[in-house]
């Protein structure tokens, strides 16, 4: 048909329609109301509405200002501004002084611009308070009136227009101050908070109601009867409950709340709830409007910004932990939720100088918090901000500054952080602005199908996609939107628009007009565009339609008739306008790419062929094939020729007949196929349709414009201007400029550029990396991706928050991905940094801050350089002693942590010497240093290093010219990249520039001839070695004002310098972006893209301000690259051209015959040099096939691939098919016999019992079986769950009859673990022969042990320490009952396989048995016991304990070959150290039925004793030597007359002033000592007998450490042969190094097994090991305050593991602790800003975690520097307290002492005691120790100068430390305090004596309690003689305040008590608070 057109034309390259409702074929435009403004020329999206926007991006980034802030025309003291919750962009803006008039103003926000109405003052309005939004257009307003009393008043407002007619309403007589408004939801009531300043300012609240304009309220309700501050209230939007905070004065000033119900126009309150319990300001709450219950309180506590998040239920608050949301000074603050997201609250609160917004999200009762904002650089003096209602995370703030420019008024728009968004999806692109349209305007788009001609910068046949920020680029984004094909620079062919797919409707009418939607006699057909209809088997009216497709391209309607011509008038009235016609055309018909799968012709006319033609058998067709049945017109005319769509799946059965065919066709037919009829001409024998139109020719060639010669059949390549050139590689010039310089960092007044590296990883862009101090005079760092002429940069990062200066940077060449910067923080004279990090994207991760530890003083020069042939290792070259002495160091990094090697002093001769530059060979692992000699007139010297390991060799010094340097920054060395051991030094002398070249022989370095070059100095220099192959060195520099960059080449020793190229002024086309003059401009090299960058400080307006930004700009080197790429090949040559001909180009698809040398048949591509090649190329680009050896058929042109098609519409679901026949379930029958014969019906069915199989009736003749319906035996299910024990029965109040014989006793169990040596156990009661004896799980027998008295044993060979012993005893002949242990687990093992037995499983493997716990075990002192049933051959032996499981290795007798318990079984019992106990009663003779007793009272177990003296009930019952028993004795805990013994000196000969002290935790009796003095760091290590010390011969460590540096000690408690570590700082050649040794110890004799350099710097802190985990210890180091984890091999070697910065200040060494029954936690104790702070650290295998750090409560904020001689102590066996001792805790030289509970990582502290005053930077430490027996008692020694100390004793209660001793004790020095473990003694040791004595806490040997003697406790009272019961078990009362569940124990000094101290014995645990369990 002429009007119809190939479906394809229709069709995106994604697949979707292509709206054509404003477009014919060409395309077109069409108009829409600009929604926002439309550029000029930019993607635009429909919209839901209709209405058109530019695609739009939101990065999500927070947005603080959104825009600059707006100037308040009244610069009054308070500000308030509210929203219109009601209408978009609506806001009253309210303003007054103290007692001044109100101002009032409307406003309205669009986007980001503020736009404010007239401002208007209302009479009578002075003071302003508060203002709310009511409702839409409804504002509430507090405010005070001339006679100070306090009124509210309704406002209206319409835009910006103000109705203030209203009358204001008295609320409060007096001055309401601080006045809190809050609506009460879906009511016109509101409530009023305020301090009520005429009542004693009481905190008072008012129900007040609305009706229009008018006010009424309720009466006022005190909610605090005292003074009251900081009022601030909110409602629940969920539950309408009231909540106030405020200041409670009469409370100490506490936060404090109040929850408040609204009843009718009153108000009542809940109780109060105190927030927290201190002095609070500024106090600020607000309730979650999107989750009920939730608020957030903020308020000043202590100077720092706090608060809390409670949750409110009823009218009680619950608050969880205190949060600080500002660590510094905090005022003004103010909280408010943000309503677009749950949870989410803003706190905007002052410092001293600025204004800060703070993010944080609530989680239950705890909130996290982001990084404070700056809102304004100035303070401010009111708290006001809202949110936008209508914008999300929008708000609006407006406040008074402070000390600006006379208190200015400012309001700031700000946004909070959100997700990233755009507003471009998959399908709503539409097309291209025409032009620029402002918001509303009608605006025309360019649609699909037309050209946008307003564009710029395309790149001439490239595809172009819509970007999510609205931009194009070549490459596609997510979601994929292609926009069109660029056809010159600045036209785009658009391609793409929105729309969704096809929607097929279904058949509008048939053949024969007597069916379809069309078909009726009124109405019509409402066809939508983009509908799919088909006119089945309709041939149309005078043929106009044919069958097929029709697509609707626009909306119409179709009148329904009974007629074709009615039907068809309908039709030709829309056509072509509103649908589009896709008919069968016969054998010529164009299928769809994609949709269908030609399978071929079915079979001919004559059925002489094809592939159904057969006498058997069928053909299979798949759902979606096409077939064909060529000239055949069916059976009785059924189907006709034409193209037939297969539907489903279906096979065809094979015929030789037509009918036979036509059968198997029709059963298929319309359910499993469809066929389209050609449109031929009708005939009555159905002639074959007309074939389709032959295809149109290929292009045989095109005319371009050559750019560059063109050879004949050269292959050719299309440039971006339209223009074609040669394929091949082009060779540039040196280009200075390329492109327009970039800026790095916007300029600000205190931007310093420092430093500028490169980064060429392989395979990804070239990076450009600058360090900077920022407008904070922070250290800054931003990257810089380079793509073409452009650089994009990403978002600076902070590296250091101290001002920092001579920051450098360099790049690993050997890994680009590897940064490292060296800089220095605060001022001159402080510490030098490295940090080293790891590059990836646009920005850098670092690891910790290394301290160098140099001195960088004014005119000193640090520089470092790479070794490119070692990964990770540097050289660093520092100075130090006022630049007199300059270094160098090998240093590595791994995983981004630095480790220096030895520093190596560089040579002095002739004077002061200063050494400025240091670079690497880029040829060998070698290095140049050079630098100045002041005592030779300022000549230059330089020395050669090479590096091998860690070691340096340096060469001797030679000085490279006799001439005198200007200044460091004026001269420069570089290598030559060409050839070895080359370089050139550039310098000035004088007023003349010269230069040298230097040749290298290993480490020495010989000059030639001293040239002159300038007869100008030149400054500012920096040199960079550019390509190998060029052999050109570049060098920047300045020469007067006029900056320069030039080339050098190095022949022999001379050098070429090329033309300086100006860099600097205007006669350059940088001219508006110069470089600042007298700066430095750092040049750095690409290899990967072979650029130069120039990066340096530039004045903001070229030379005028003081404003700098940080410029880089780039220049291409000469090189030479293909301009072949993957997708500009478009043809060969036909002849040859000159440069600007016209040539006439061989396209793909014809053939180019002007080639040579072809083989026939080859495939051939286009190579990178422009020549043909049977192999592709990089990139792979195929030119053609050769059809001769001078011809080649086109086969590839340019064009990128295309990109994915999206997916497809889901097609339409099907009609739903027949209802399929059920089972009519009739019954059962035995057999299948007696299944029924006659009258059945399809689906009758039975289940025949005899196999209970279904059977069902096939509706003919017979019954199908269904097969059996019980499934096979399923597997036993897990046995179920034990049941709980049911409670006990009723005490009988009758006595039954006397018992039979009880059972034989069942054995008693004595469990212990021997200590060392052991050779007896006594206090047994045994019956001789009836006793056995396991010894570590072995039963011991012969001569192992003795057992021959009946109350004790003796071991032969002795017990070892730590033996686990068990005692087995048959029945007790003294006792009543025995104690039998109720086993955790046992079982009986006599096979190699798995199974289970009582409360555990096992497994087998290889003569182990693993043993696995149902239930983990307490701990790990459980006792195994096993039985071999008697084989001597055969042991047993356990081993691998841990809380869930052990081994046992069944082996022989020798313990080496294995025995199986198939053959050699065994048994097992485990028993847990705190086993279950049950009580059975002995067996005894049979005694007489006795009289029925009374029931007596609940009780235990009792044994009668004589008294030896007058006991209360309830006392612990001691059984003394005549076998009475008595109360317990001891003496008191010690007192101030601590010497017990002579004193011992260790050596006079090396007295220190520093030093450390530990006992031997496996060794009551050996300590070690380690002191530092000048000399060098010294250990020895000492044994204790009584009280005599026994000293080891000392071992020195390392010499010259330094005597101001505390050495830390540490013993392994896991090396049972004596292992110790050594912590300590060496001084040698001024150089400071922290130092590692591992020492091993055998008796007092030390040796050093491994020593190494851990740090630089005074890194000393603490060291301990890891307790529990072999092989593990930390350290802290102070200049870098990170807390070091190392492990230690078995050969005592040392490997970094991990590290973490807790932070503090410098010069402030942490302490450390373990907790004592918790080897993964450790408790850190240094020093902060804000005073002496702690903090625990969890420690894993690999990783240390830091908990929350608190600051002691009550600690001096300006103290914590000076965390001196600090001292951690815990309890005895006791994590749950805590005591912290230190100088600095309240003041400098004032040594005091705080405890603490500890909750988790929370620490709760009581109150500070000061323990002594005085004291030196340079006298020993301070040291706190529990004493072992009473963890009340300690102990503390306090330094007061070198020479003395003085020693304190505190008693502990609580968190409560009370002084013992009336004044210190002076005690002539001895600092150095240890406990020798709990041995009851401990050491003293005087450093400056050298001196030690042995003392004692005075209990050991004084009490009469122990584990054997304590009986029980006493059941009555009883004087001496007397004989009274003692309870030894059960439970017994008569006690009063017990802590139910504790356990009890008798105390070596008397009483009972929960203290589990050294000597004390568990009696057992409370029952209630008044009775004990006894155990």
């Amino acid at each position: 048909m002429s009007n119809s057109r190939n479906l394809s034309t229709l069709l995106g390259s994604d697949g979707s329609v292509k709206t054509t409702k404003y477009v014919d074929e060409k395309g077109g435009v069409a108009d829409f109301v600009a929604s926002g403004i439309l550029p000029n020329g930019v993607p635009v999206v429909l919209k839901d509405d209709g209405t058109v926007e530019a695609v739009t991006y939101d990065s999500g980034a927070a947005s603080i200002p959104q825009a600059t802030p707006t100037v308040l025309g009244n610069a009054y003291y308070n500000y308030q501004v509210a929203f219109d919750d009601s209408t978009s962009g609506s806001f009253i803006l309210a303003s007054s002084g103290t007692y001044s008039q109100t101002v009032l103003t409307a406003g309205t926000l669009s986007g980001t611009t503020l736009t404010f109405g007239t401002d208007v003052t209302i009479s009578g309005l002075t003071a302003l308070k508060q203002l709310i939004n009511v409702s839409a257009g409804k504002f509430l307003i507090s405010h005070q009136d001339p006679s100070y009393n306090t009124s509210c008043r309704v406002i209206e407002v319409s835009g910006t227009t103000l109705t203030t007619s209203a009358t204001s309403v008295l609320m409060n007589t007096g001055n309401a101050s601080m006045v809190s408004l809050s609506m009460v939801p879906n009511t016109t009531k509101f409530v009023a908070t305020y301090q009520n300043y005429a009542s004693s300012s009481h905190g008072t609240a008012r129900v007040g109601t609305i009706s229009g304009t008018s006010i009424s309220f309720g009466t006022a309700v005190v909610f605090n009867a005292a003074a009251t501050a900081y009022v601030s209230s909110s409602i629940d939007a969920n539950t309408s409950k009231l909540l106030v905070t405020y200041k409670d004065e009469g409370n100490s000033g506490y936060a404090t709340a109040r929850v408040g119900t609204v009843s009718g126009t009153s108000i009542s309150f809940g109780t109060e709830s105190v927030i927290t319990s201190d002095t609070c300001l500024h106090v600020s709450s607000h309730i979650d409007p999107s989750t009920s219950g939730s608020v957030v309180v903020v308020y000043k506590r202590n100077s720092l910004g706090k608060g809390k998040v409670g949750v409110i239920s009823g009218t009680s608050v619950t608050w969880g932990a205190e949060f600080e949301f500002a660590s510094g000074d905090s005022s003004y603050n103010n909280v408010m939720f943000n309503p677009s997201t749950a949870g989410q609250f803003a706190v905007t609160h002052n410092t001293t100088s600025k204004r800060y917004i703070t993010l944080g999200t609530v989680s239950g009762t705890s909130a996290t918090f982001g990084s404070a904002t700056e809102v304004y650089p100035w303070a401010v003096t009111s708290n006001t901000i809202a949110f936008n209602p209508f914008v999300a995370n929008q708000f609006l703030t407006a406040f008074r500054t402070v000390y600006e420019d006379s208190y200015i008024g400012r309001a700031v728009l700000g946004k909070l952080a959100t997700a990233p968004s755009t507003n471009l999806t998959a399908d709503n692109f539409i097309g291209m602005s025409s032009t620029s349209y402002s918001d509303g305007e009608t605006a025309t788009v360019t649609l699909a199908g037309s050209v946008s001609d307003n564009q710029s910068g395309l790149t001439t046949n490239s595809v172009y996609y819509v970007q999510t920020d609205g931009t194009l680029s070549t490459s596609a984004a997510t979601p994929s939107v292609e926009a069109g094909r660029a056809i010159s620079s600045t036209s785009l062919l658009l391609t793409s628009a929105a729309g969704a797919g096809f929607n097929f409707i279904g058949v509008l009418l048939n053949y024969s007009i007597e069916a379809g939607m069309a078909i009726g006699s009124s109405g019509t057909v409402d066809i939508v565009s983009g509908d799919v209809f088909r006119l089945d088997a309709y041939n149309g009216y005078n043929n106009s339609f044919g069958d097929g497709l029709y697509i609707a391209t626009n909306d119409f309607s179709v009148t329904k008739s009974y007629t074709a011509s009615g039907v068809n008038t309908s039709l030709q009235s829309n056509f072509p306008s509103n649908f589009q016609v896709f008919a069968s055309d016969g054998i010529g018909v164009d299928g769809v790419d994609g949709e269908f799968n030609f399978i071929g012709t079915l079979f001919t006319y004559s059925i002489t062929a094809g592939p159904v033609v057969g006498s058997s058998g069928t053909v299979d067709i798949v759902d979606g094939d096409v077939f064909r049945l060529q000239g055949y017109n069916g059976y009785n005319n059924s189907f006709g020729d034409g193209l037939y769509v297969a539907t489903n799946n279906f096979s065809v059965t094979k015929s030789q007949t037509s009918s036979g065919i036509n059968a198997s066709l029709q059963s298929n037919y319309p359910s499993n196929f469809e066929f389209f009829i050609g449109d031929g001409a009708t005939g009555a024998d159905g002639a074959t349709g007309a074939d389709g139109a032959t295809g149109a020719d290929g292009a045989t060639g095109a005319d371009f414009v050559a750019s560059g010669a063109l050879p004949d059949g050269s292959t050719v390549i299309l440039n971006n201007d339209g223009t074609v050139s040669k394929a091949g590689n082009i060779t540039s010039a040196l280009t200075i400029p390329y492109g327009t310089s970039s800026t790095a960092v916007a300029a600000s007044n205190n931007n310093k550029f420092q430093d500028s590296a490169v980064s060429d990883v392989t395979g990804s862009p070239t990076k450009i990396v600058t360090v900077y101090r920022d407008s904070n005079s922070y250290g800054a760092i931003v990257v810089g991706t380079v793509s073409g002429t452009t650089i994009t940069f990403g978002t600076p990062q902070i590296f250091s928050s101290m001002r920092t200066d001579y920051t450098l940077i360099k790049i690993d060449p050997a890994d680009p991905t590897q940064v490292l910067i060296h800089y220095t923080e605060t001022f001159y004279g402080q510490p030098n940094f490295l940090k080293a990090g790891t590059l990836s994207g646009n920005t850098i991760s670092f690891g910790p801050a290394f301290a160098v530890n140099t001195i960088a003083t004014s005119g000193g020069f640090q520089a470092f350089d790479f070794d490119q042939f070692n990964t990770g290792k540097f050289v660093l070259l520092h100075s130090r002693s006022s630049f007199s002495q300059s270094y160098v160091s090998v240093g590595t990094i791994s995983n981004n942590v630095i480790t220096l090697g030895t520093s190596v002093n560089l040579p002095i001769s002739g004077g002061y010497e200063g050494y400025s530059n240091l670079i690497m060979d880029p040829h060998s692992s070698r290095f140049v240093v050079l630098g100045h000699r002041q005592g030779n007139g300022q000549v230059v010297v330089m020395n050669v290093g090479t590096i091998s390991g860690t070691t340096i060799t340096l060469g001797a010094e030679t000085q490279a010219s006799s001439d005198t340097v200007v200044t460091a920054h004026s001269r420069t060395v570089c290598f030559d990249p060409l050839q070895t051991n080359k370089l050139i030094y550039l310098f000035s002398s004088g007023s003349n520039a010269k230069h040298v070249v230097g040749t290298l022989s290993g480490t020495t370095v010989s000059f030639g001839a001293v040239t002159t070059h300038g007869n100008v100095a030149e400054t500012n220099m920096t040199s960079i070695a550019g390509t190998a192959s060029a052999g050109l060195i570049y060098n920047v520099y300045q020469s007067n004002t006029i900056r320069y960059v030039r080339t050098i080449s190095i022949s022999g020793t001379s050098a070429t310098l090329g033309t300086p190229i100006d860099i600097s002024f205007s006669s350059n086309p940088w001219a508006t972006q110069q470089f600042l003059g007298n700066h430095k401009v750092v040049l750095s090299f690409s290899k990967n893209s072979n650029k130069l960058f120039f990066t340096g400080k530039q004045d903001e307006n070229s030379g005028a301000g003081t404003a700098k930004r940080i410029l880089i700009a780039m220049g291409q080197l000469p090189h030479t690259a293909s301009n072949l790429t993957a997708d500009n090949f478009i043809g060969m040559s036909s002849a040859t051209y000159a440069d600007g001909a016209t040539a006439n180009i061989t396209l793909a698809g014809s053939v180019s015959d002007n080639q040579s040398g072809l083989t026939t048949n080859s495939v051939y591509y286009v190579q990178t040099d422009g020549t043909l090649s049977t192999s592709a190329a990089t990139p792979s680009v195929e030119a053609g096939r050769a059809l001769s050896t001078t011809s080649l058929l086109l086969t590839s042109e340019a064009g990128a691939d295309g990109s994915d098609g999206s997916d497809g519409i889901q097609g339409i679901q099907g009609i739903q098919g027949a209802a399929g026949l059920g089972i009519n379930f009739l019954g059962q029958v035995a057999t299948i016999g007696d299944l029924p014969t006659g009258s059945n019906t399809q689906g009758d069915a039975y289940i025949v019992q005899a196999d209970d199989s279904l059977h069902v009736w096939d509706g003919t003749s017979a019954w199908v079986s269904g097969g059996s319906i019980q499934g096979p035996q399923g597997i036993q299910g897990a046995q179920g769950a034990q049941g709980n024990v049911g409670s006990a029965g009723a005490d009988s109040t009758v006595s039954g009859p006397a018992g039979a014989d009880g059972p034989e006793a069942a054995p008693v169990r004595v469990e212990f673990a021997a200590t060392a040596n052991q050779a007896t156990k006594t206090g047994l009661t045994y019956t001789v022969g009836n006793i056995d004896c396991y010894i570590n799980g072995v039963k011991i027998s012969g001569t192992g042990f003795t057992a021959s008295d009946g109350v004790s044993v003796t071991f032969t060979p002795a017990l070892a320490l730590n033996d686990e012993v068990q005692l087995i005893m048959g029945a007790a002949v003294s006792s009543d009952s025995v104690t039998v242990i109720a086993p955790a687990a046992q079982g009986y093992i006599n096979s190699e396989n798995s199974g289970t037995a009582a409360g555990c499983s096992y497994t087998y493997n290889a003569g182990t048995t693993t043993v696995t716990f149902n239930t983990a075990m307490p701990d790990t002192n459980y006792s195994v016991i096993t039985d071999k049933e008697g084989f001597d051959e055969h042991q047993v032996l356990t081993g691998n304990k841990s809380l869930t499981s052990f081994s046992m290795l069944s082996r022989d007798s020798a313990g080496t070959n294995v025995m199986s318990p198939a053959s050699w079984p065994y048994s097992f019992v485990v028993y847990a150290s705190d086993p279950v106990q049950s009580l059975v009663a002995t067996k005894g003779d049979t005694g007489d039925t006795g009289p029925t007793g009374a029931t007596g009272a609940t009780g235990g177990f009792t044994e009668d004793y004589v008294l030896a003296e007058d006991m209360a009930a309830g006392s612990v019952a001691v059984i003394n030597s005549l076998g009475k028993v008595e109360s317990v004795t001891g003496v008191a805990a010690i007192t101030a007359s601590y010497y017990e013994n002579a004193t011992h000196t260790l050596s006079t000969n090396n007295l220190a002033q520093r030093g450390d002290i530990e006992s031997d935790p496996l060794n009551d009796n050996r300590f070690a000592i380690v002191q530092s003095n000048d000399t060098g760091c010294r250990i020895t290590v000492a044994t204790v007998s009584g009280t005599t010390i026994t000293w080891g011969t000392t071992l020195l460590l390392k010499g010259g450490t330094y005597q101001h540096v505390t050495p830390r000690i540490s013993w392994d408690s896991n090396t049972a042969s004596g292992r110790l570590a050594v912590y300590y700082t060496d001084y040698t050649g001024g150089v400071f190094s922290a130092y590692l040794s591992v020492v091993t110890v055998s008796g007092t004799t030390c040796t050093e097994q491994s020593q190494n350099m851990v740090g630089t710097g005074i890194q000393f802190g603490d060291l301990k090991w890891v307790p529990g985990v072999a092989g593990r210890l930390v350290y802290t180091q102070r200049d870098a305050k990170t807390l070091v984890m190392y492990n230690v091999s078995a050969t005592h070697q040392t490997t970094y593991n991990s590290q973490v910065a807790y932070g503090g200040l410098d010069n402030n060494p942490a302490r450390i602790m373990f907790f004592p029954d918790d080897g993964t936690k450790v408790v850190l104790m240094y020093g902060t800003s804000s005073g002496i702070a702690v903090r625990i650290a969890t420690i894993s295998s690999s990783a240390i975690t830091l908990g929350t750090e608190q600051v002691i409560t009550g600690a001096s904020s300006s103290q914590g520097s000076y965390n001196r001689h600090g001292a951690i102590a815990f309890p005895y066996n006791d994590s749950s307290k805590v005591v912290f001792a230190s100088e600095g805790i309240m003041a400098y030289n004032q040594y005091s002492a705080v405890a603490a509970t500890i909750s988790g990582d929370t620490f709760t502290f009581g109150d500070i005691v000061l323990i002594d005053t005085g004291g030196s930077d340079y006298s020993s430490e301070g040291l706190v120790m529990f004493n072992p027996f009473d963890s009340t008692n300690i102990i503390v020694s306090t330094n007061i100068n070198t020479t003395s100390s003085n020693f304190q004793v505190l008693e502990l209660t609580g968190t409560t430390l009370v002084k013992q001793l009336a004044t210190v004790v002076a005690t002539q020095g001895y600092s150095l305090l240890a406990n020798l473990n709990d041995s009851g003694k401990f050491v003293m040791f005087r450093m400056d004596a050298g001196s030690a004595q042995i003392s004692s806490y005075g209990v050991t040997g004084s009490t009469n309690v122990t584990s054997g003697k304590v009986a029980g406790l006493l059941t009555t009272t009883g004087t001496a003689g007397q004989t009274k019961p003692v309870q030894f078990i059960g439970r017994l009362d008569g006690f009063t305040g017990l802590t139910i569940g504790a356990e009890y124990y008798a105390q070596p000094v008397g009483g009972i008590s929960t203290v589990n101290s050294i000597g004390s014995v568990l009696i057992g645990f409370a029952a209630s608070e008044t009775a004990i369990q006894i155990k």
